[in-house]
């Protein structure tokens, strides 16, 4: 059944719940009845329909997160290999693989035979079909769905925060075999073992862009607490594979609640207000920085795409480079403020043309920018390397 969940319910006319069915709904995947939309007697598709509120369809019209990505699609004919797909790891506690959005984009271990209880790949673990995790939840579900929108090319492999199959650190060795370049993690990792254990993790496996949300906690990482002190909340860390990420609502302000503070949170991006999946099926507003990380992770697998040359540290500099300040925040995070989806794809594809001999006019000309654009690109890229 499909279900969407917003909220400040509204009743839809059945033309206008006609055309989502068509436009949004049908495309992703979902079994849509015509009657459905007609029949007075409110049928379980139109009576999710009718709880859509209106703010949730314009944001669905805005950013369907099962629509391509139009940006990516265009300039993914300049990567060495278009094609090519990269694994992103979700630490949480799992995401709804049956999700008709989702399914097409969860990881699938090409060793194991769904369901029939028996470990096929002989790596110890039962049926470990999309990863070692063990049921599904809302928020691993809104997570996995953040972190692969706009493509079926970036993948969610599953991983277990409740460590009741393996502990994290085999699972990061899990996820590294399985050809996982990044990993988001959207809980709160607080406590001198937890820390420590994620920043051992994070030590052993410099091939992994690591993302992890800052928190809603309202605070500044500036000022020192012991609650917050660095062996006690992994974001006051400092890693080169390391991103934090801050929640900016959808007109680029930070949250109420957003936790700052260069130089331990790294940039900015969406969270609240921006749509995702929900775990019984449809689309939800995802909320916090739980669903700003994915969002960046999401992002630095497509430039990973279009630049595969470029290391974790080095996609982080891009996405640093490829943010817009503004006063709000100026010194909350490292970049000065959110980081711009477009100009980073296009600084990833430039990046990439370069490094395949391309002169800055070339390249500019194949990407629509000017040669100053570029230029100024480059620059931001060269100052970003050498402070992040």
């Amino acid at each position: 059944m499909l279900d969407l969940w917003v909220r400040q319910p509204i009743a839809l006319d059945p033309d206008v719940a006609r055309s989502i069915a068509t436009d949004y709904l049908a495309p992703s995947g979902y079994d849509v009845l015509e009657r459905s939309w007609i029949d007075r007697r409110r049928s379980p598709q139109e009576a999710a329909l009718r709880s859509l509120g209106p703010s949730d369809l314009e944001r669905l019209e805005r950013g369907n997160p099962t629509a391509p990505d139009p940006v990516f699609e265009d300039l993914r004919r300049y990567a060495p290999n278009p094609n090519q797909r990269r694994t992103i790891a979700i630490v949480d506690r799992g995401a709804n693989a049956d999700h008709p959005a989702l399914a097409p984009r969860i990881w699938r271990n090409p060793g194991e035979i769904p369901n029939n209880l028996i470990d096929d790949d002989r790596n110890g673990l039962v049926d470990d079909v999309h990863g070692p995790i063990v049921g599904f939840t809302d928020h691993g579900t809104m997570v996995a769905g953040t972190a692969t929108r706009g493509t079926d090319q970036v993948e969610a492999l599953l991983l277990d925060w409740s460590e009741s199959v393996m502990d994290w650190a085999s699972q990061v060795d899990y996820a590294a075999a399985a050809g996982a370049t990044s990993l988001t993690i959207s809980m709160l990792v607080q406590g001198r073992d937890a820390t420590k254990r994620w920043l051992d993790i994070m030590d052993a496996h410099p091939n992994i862009l690591f993302v992890k949300s800052a928190g809603n906690y309202r605070n500044d990482l500036r000022n020192e607490r012991p609650d917050f002190a660095p062996d006690n909340f992994l974001p006051r860390n400092l890693r080169p594979n390391l991103i934090v990420v801050a929640n900016a609502l959808e007109n680029g302000q930070r949250a109420e609640d957003a936790t700052i503070g260069a130089p331990f949170v790294t940039l900015a991006a969406q969270g609240t207000g921006l749509m995702t999946l929900g775990a019984e099926g449809g689309f939800i507003p995802g909320d916090g920085s739980s669903n700003a990380a994915p969002n960046v992770a999401n992002l630095a697998a497509k430039c990973s795409i279009l630049a595969p040359h470029l290391t974790p540290s080095q996609l982080k500099a891009l996405l640093v480079a490829a943010s817009t300040p503004t006063p709000a925040w100026q010194g909350a995070v490292v970049a000065n403020g959110i980081v711009d989806h477009d100009q980073a794809l296009r600084l990833a594809a430039l990046s990439n043309l370069m490094r395949q001999g391309k002169s800055l006019d070339e390249a500019a000309q194949m990407l629509d920018l000017r040669p100053a654009q570029a230029a100024d690109l480059l620059a931001r890229l060269q100052r970003a390397e050498a402070t992040t």
